[in-house]
């Protein structure tokens, strides 16, 4: 049993994550009529810890949690930590006429984070990065003689992010001499005065997705119904670059009965994270059948091949994204915690171009822009012991207003979120392990022009599994 430490715990983990990465594989992530256009759905990337302050997690580091938002983070992981998440959406589509309600679920992400010793650390992981999902039909004429046809639109299939990634940070420390009340120097006492955190993650955009294309015709009319399918598959990569600055605007001591007492710390954190422009390759083929059409199933089955192209090469103009933010913090003397962080993002989507696609399409993108706002109350600090499990629970609520990527009569389609949240210790108050729930309630879109509204509730839960301070992983028994 000599290796059994070493060896059972990130066996448990490769299978938790190969296997979960096989169900998101299979899974139908979105069922939006959107999600025809570019690369879909843009799902939200944001870490399973997060979802309860609406994404604001730019600026945000913890010890416990994977946040692959900013590689820079990762140099404050505490000690081995794996992460994942499910999501259980509810919706409903409506446009002016008539609306339908629907439901999925679908995991977050699946990632890792290790501390490296030094100041560096290194996380990676996977995360959906944007879905593809929708039923569509219309009638139209197509012959001077009338004769109509059907058009049946459908999408399935989505892209997935992989990111490995490592980060350094250096911390600077300052003396802080404690006076009596009398003015009386009684000790000096080193804190930390601020630090500086600078990451990167190479990332791989892959995945493929299927839209299809089902004509079918008058049973009169004598011609043939054609079935379409086109699949573009892509595996590509690009970096991010990451950082934090943390400093700390005023920490109090008092000396009271012979010892110096922390009354109080304020600080601010700025971070920022910069994904570079990239031309991703992706390969396209396209298949046109005749077939026949079954109306006591209401489909058309393939016949003959009338024309395949083969694997046609492509490429993607994927934006440049921009997040910056800001986190304000407090902590008392009871070591009570408050954050507010703040965050704004930015991807020009004006800049996205597809070679397959004809330059009237582009004129469907704008520039997506989204500010959230996030709080977090911390009672007490996570691993304190004799304390009660909601003390160290984490309270987080957030909101985020901005402008998707998509825009129809040159007005964009806006988000508007509201969310809750907590990150709760399990397998003891003192466990850095953390129970991850959360809900966020929101529109996308409207009913004007004749468009499609989205009206949603999601529920998260994830987990996040770290040993104890007194359980050492990845350490080899001294003892038989």
């Amino acid at each position: 049993m000599k290796y059994l430490n070493i060896i059972t715990r990130p066996l448990v983990f490769t299978i938790l994550f190969a296997s979960s990465a096989l169900v998101s594989e299979a899974q139908l992530n979105t069922i939006s009529p959107y999600s025809r256009f570019g690369l879909g759905e843009l799902e939200s990337q944001t870490p399973s810890y997060g979802h309860g302050l609406s994404g604001s997690m730019v600026a945000l580091s913890t010890p416990f949690s994977v946040n692959f938002t900013n590689p820079a983070s990762y140099s404050s992981i505490a000690r081995p930590v794996f992460q994942t998440g499910l999501t259980v959406k509810s919706f409903q589509l409506e446009n002016a006429e008539t609306s339908e309600r629907n439901s999925l679920s679908k995991i977050n992400e699946m990632s890792i984070g290790i501390p490296l010793g030094k100041g560096f650390g290194a996380a990676f992981g996977v995360f959906p990065f944007s879905s593809v999902g929708y039923e569509l039909s219309e009638n139209s004429s197509i012959l001077p003689d009338g004769t109509s046809a059907e058009y049946r639109y459908s999408g399935n299939g989505g892209y997935t992010k992989g990111f490995l990634g490592t980060s350094y940070k250096k911390n600077y420390f300052k003396d802080f001499v404690v006076k009596t009340a009398k003015g009386l120097e009684v000790d000096t006492i080193k804190y930390l005065n601020s630090y500086l955190s600078i990451g990167v993650n190479g990332n791989l955009l892959f995945g493929s997705s299927d839209y299809g294309r089902d004509v079918i015709y008058d049973e009169l009319s004598g011609i043939y119904h054609r079935k379409e399918i086109r699949t573009v598959s892509m595996g590509d990569g690009n970096l991010t670059f990451g950082a934090l600055f943390k400093k700390n605007l005023r920490i109090k001591h008092e000396y009271r009965r012979g010892e110096s007492v922390k009354t109080s710390d304020w600080g601010v954190t700025a971070g920022l994270s910069y994904s570079l422009e990239n031309n991703i390759g992706f390969t396209s083929e396209n298949l046109i059948q005749n077939a026949n059409y079954s109306s006591s199933l209401n489909e058309l089955s393939a016949q003959d091949t009338i024309f395949y192209s083969g694997e046609v090469d492509g490429e993607i103009i994927l934006p440049a994204e921009l997040r910056a933010g800001l986190v304000l913090s407090f902590v008392n003397e009871k070591e009570r915690q408050l954050e507010l962080s703040m965050e704004w993002k930015n991807q020009n989507w004006e800049n996205y171009a597809n070679s397959l696609e004809d330059m009237a399409s582009a004129e469907r993108y704008g520039n997506a822009n989204s500010y959230s706002l996030g709080m977090l109350l911390t009672p007490r600090p996570a691993g304190s012991s004799n304390t009660p499990w909601y003390m160290t629970t984490i309270y987080q609520v957030g909101v985020r207003h901005g402008d998707g990527y998509l825009k129809f009569s040159d007005e964009a389609l806006t988000v508007k979120r509201v969310s809750l949240g907590v990150s709760i210790p399990f397998l003891g108050s003192n466990s850095y392990s953390r129970l991850n729930l959360g809900m966020d309630f929101g529109t996308w879109g409207s009913t004007d022009n004749g468009l499609i509204k989205e009206t949603s509730l999601s529920s998260y839960i994830g987990i996040s599994i770290m040993p104890h301070k007194n359980d050492k992983w990845f350490v080899k028994s001294k003892y038989r």
